[in-house]
């Protein structure tokens, strides 16, 4: 009977081996918020689609805009905080878009969709977008019962369905539809003719505290004024041009019992008109600038410097009408979203005249062989808008179109990425339909320059024709 437990013993080790030995069929019990096909997981290191911040009144309804033509529409009272309060201080949007291959892949998001009956399809998509909103540093939530309405710009005309990324299931869900109309904020930038209502404007620079002026620490309320919200140990001081009016020479307006004080934006930059109000003396009206000073200071000019490369950047796409063109896009799609997360208008992609291809890549000397597991494939179909990801215990099952104009990327270690063109897949073509069973090695052409933006990712997926 011992004997017979030991032999038992070794065929469950033996059969445990066989079965890992096998990268090409998925038979293991796997992970799956560590698998790429369910899980947010961005390839590449410190190189993403990054965010853009916007600042939004809670108490207020706000409309935010972004450079491509999307824009959010904020109704007032609408976020909660984790102890499903009401939050009345501002909050901080973090969106950002997706709109091409470089932007899926970039960022790591699954474009796989399971139905009920677990059937894989894979999406064509015509515009994605993930939002998320924080107060003070803490994530909020959108309130049970309310939505805010984003109008995301698309270069894709037609209906497409409307789905949320459910991080907990590591699957799609369809909520609907999405229709496009022309986007009310496009117009065909001419810089011959001038359009200087679209010019971007530089940000106002941090001001330094002056200790030979008086503070003027009045009870202001910021709410308002979501800009100089976000900043820390705000100071008033005149900013005036008249000598004649400096609080210097009026020291009873500090002694004074102002019933409230009101600060609102004044035409020129970083200057405000400060209102102190009484109902016996009258109101004193008197222009202000923020200012700043030790830390906050500090802060303050690390995120002007931030904010200054991005007005470089809006201002060369203002000079360059192709560009800008390009950026600004001529549909929108409107959602009205009840939760924070990735949202995406897509169709199902339907891969014509499909081969089997039983797949392995070589990357020559870039990828030692005991690392070959961590790479990833992507295939890259329908007009750039389909990505469908291949990491490697799926390599065997690859699917591709032999009418369809399809590319291959690798993402390899250090940033680097590996190309097969299409011109390269219509050449082995019969090599390709006879590869079910027997396997097709994938030559890959390595690009030695690491990658350093999402831009470096568009234009090295651009050039493999």
């Amino acid at each position: 009977m011992h004997k017979c437990s030991n032999l038992l013993f070794f065929a469950l080790i033996l059969l445990g081996l066989i079965s890992c030995a096998n990268p090409g069929k998925d038979n293991s019990v796997r992970n799956e918020t560590k698998d790429p096909l369910s899980s947010v997981m961005p390839p590449f290191e410190k190189l993403n689609v990054p965010y853009e911040e916007k600042m939004v009144a809670s108490d207020a309804p706000s409309i935010v805009r972004f450079a491509t033509g999307s824009s959010i529409e904020v109704p007032a009272g609408i976020f909660i905080d984790e102890n499903n309060q009401r939050v009345t201080k501002p909050v901080q949007l973090l969106f950002r878009e997706f709109h091409n291959a470089a932007d899926i892949i970039a960022s790591g998001i699954p474009m796989r969709v399971l139905d009920e009956h677990q059937k894989e399809d894979w999406m064509q998509t015509a515009g994605m977008f993930e939002l998320l909103g924080y107060c003070e540093g803490k994530p909020v939530r959108i309130a049970p019962g309310e939505n805010l309405k984003v109008n995301l710009a698309s270069d894709v005309d037609g209906a497409f369905a409307f789905w949320y990324f459910n991080p907990e299931k590591g699957n799609w869900d369809n909520i609907g539809m999405s229709n496009a109309v022309p986007n009310p904020n496009f117009v065909a930038f001419d810089n011959e003719s001038g359009s200087e209502e679209l010019r971007p404007q530089p940000p106002a620079e941090p001001q330094a505290y002056d200790p030979s002026q008086p503070a003027l620490n009045f009870d202001v309320n910021l709410e308002k004024l979501p800009e100089l919200a976000k900043l820390k140990g705000v100071i008033w001081q005149y900013a005036g041009t008249d000598p004649e009016k400096d609080p210097v020479k009026h020291p009873w307006i500090f002694r004074h019992d102002w019933e409230s004080a009101e600060i609102h934006p004044s035409p020129t930059a970083n200057v405000y008109n400060l209102t102190l109000i009484s109902q016996d003396s009258g109101n004193y009206n008197l222009p202000v600038r923020p200012s700043l000073s030790g830390k906050d200071l500090e802060r303050a000019r690390a995120q002007y410097a931030k904010m200054m490369e991005e007005y470089q950047q809006g201002l060369k796409l203002f000079k360059d009408k192709d560009l800008y063109n390009k950026q600004e896009m001529a549909f929108v799609r409107s959602l009205q979203v009840s939760g924070f997360g990735i949202h995406n208008c897509d169709v199902l992609y339907n891969l014509q005249n499909p081969i089997h291809v039983m797949a392995d890549f070589d990357f020559g000397t870039a990828v030692p062989v005991n690392i070959k597991s961590m790479v990833t494939v992507y295939e890259i179909m329908g007009d750039g808008r389909t990505v469908v990801t291949y990491p490697f215990y799926r390599w065997e099952g690859l699917r591709i179109s032999s009418t369809q104009r399809t590319k291959l990327v690798a993402v390899l270690p250090g940033n680097k990425l590996a190309t097969f063109e299409w011109e390269d897949i219509k050449a082995n073509l019969e090599y390709l339909k006879s590869s079910a069973e027997n396997r097709f090695v994938f030559k890959m052409r390595v690009i030695d320059q690491p990658l350093k933006s999402v831009a470096d990712l568009n234009q090295a997926i651009a050039s493999a024709q």
